[in-house]
């Protein structure tokens, strides 16, 4: 949640937006160590707060920002910390003509447990600390009036615990040419490397994609090829439809593709689907929901994540908003275990919070 941006003039054509925001949450968790038996139960507090500048001029665009999670537990209080979760981030844009743009971002995440961030998969592996760094960069050319070409590279490094960092590099080339009024076709290649301390794992992808804006409400987009990854061959997919109107946000998204977890070292694969819905009720109320199912691949075993969420939000006056929610996961199976010895997980959190700030 952030506060409404507030401008501070700079130039004719250039200005600075100014956000923050503060919350306190008051939250319940019935199985604070992700076990599947002998659960542990808590009620947490947590102070979160966030900040960030933005600079805009009709050639650059640059945005700073941080946030900061304080907790502190009432039966567990040798897990309180002042920096239970951390994200700062660096996003700049620079567009240099007609022709040539670039985008830049850097980013480090912090948390006390690797399922924050997991946000793909959901995938838990239990209450362990957990950072990444990541960084991006793309370079396009506007080749004619309807085609563009992008050149990308993206760096990741994670840490899980005790574990060795697993660290990914990763490089491509996109061609984009416009269809028609509505349609957009892509052509990708990509490679991927995957390190942990010796162990390198090469993946190499080629996809075509095809987007249409089907009405000015509804968009619908696929890419799809094959993927060789140490000279075996999988499939690489991507499929999203999205629709918004001025009360009403869907999304539904299926994914199959190669990439990390929090917690388990190299490359895993996870195929799934996940759909959201919003409700702008009215503009003091909005109601939410998100369901997704996945089932990611790593060590030979086969580990299955179910999680839904639940949130309503009501804002009391223009900046301060109460927002209640619920998130509820089932987890079969752990990195390195056999379906034989697995063991299902179930996790119910529910948050109260109040905030100054949009509830968006």
């Amino acid at each position: 949640m952030s506060a409404a941006l507030l401008p501070l003039p700079v130039g004719a054509q250039s200005r600075v937006e100014l956000k923050g925001s503060l919350g306190l949450v008051e939250a319940y968790d019935d199985n604070l160590f992700y076990r599947s038996s002998n659960r542990d139960e808590d009620f947490i507090s947590r102070l979160s707060g966030s900040a960030g500048v933005r600079y805009r001029s009709p050639t650059l665009r640059v945005l700073a920002q941080g946030a900061l999670d304080a907790e502190a537990y009432r039966f567990h209080p040798e897990l309180n910390t002042s920096a239970a979760a951390q994200a700062w981030g660096l996003d700049l844009g620079w567009t240099a003509s007609k022709r040539w743009s670039a985008v830049a971002n850097a980013s480090y995440m912090a948390a006390q447990t690797s399922g924050q961030l997991n946000t793909l998969t959901g995938l838990e592996t239990g209450r362990f600390p957990a950072r990444r760094v990541s960084t991006a960069e793309s370079l396009s050319y506007r080749v004619g009036v309807l085609t563009t070409a992008t050149v990308e590279h993206a760096f990741t490094n994670e840490k899980f615990a005790d574990h060795p960092a697993t660290e990914v590099q990763a490089a491509g080339l996109t061609l984009r040419r416009g269809l028609g009024p509505v349609d957009e076709g892509r052509l990708r290649y990509g490679a991927r490397r995957f390190a942990v301390g010796p162990d390198i794992t090469l993946s190499h992808v080629v996809t075509l994609g095809w987007s249409r804006e089907v009405t000015p409400a509804v968009r619908f987009e696929v890419d799809a090829g094959p993927r060789a990854t140490d000279r075996r061959v999988g499939a690489e997919v991507a499929a999203g439809f999205r629709y918004r109107s001025a009360r009403n946000e869907a999304a539904l998204d299926y994914q199959h593709t190669q990439t990390t977890v929090v917690g388990q070292p190299g490359p895993v694969t996870a195929e799934g689907v996940t759909a959201t819905f919003r409700r702008h009720v009215r503009s003091s109320l909005r109601l939410g929901a998100g369901v997704s199912a996945f089932v990611v691949g790593a060590q030979g075993a086969r580990i299955t994540v179910h999680r839904t969420n639940l949130d309503a939000g009501w804002r009391i006056a223009r900046p301060l908003w109460l927002v209640a929610s619920h998130q509820l996961s089932f987890q079969y199976g752990e990195p390195g275990l056999n379906q034989a010895a697995a063991a299902e997980v179930n996790h119910n959190t529910f948050w109260l919070s109040l905030a100054v700030g949009t509830a968006n």
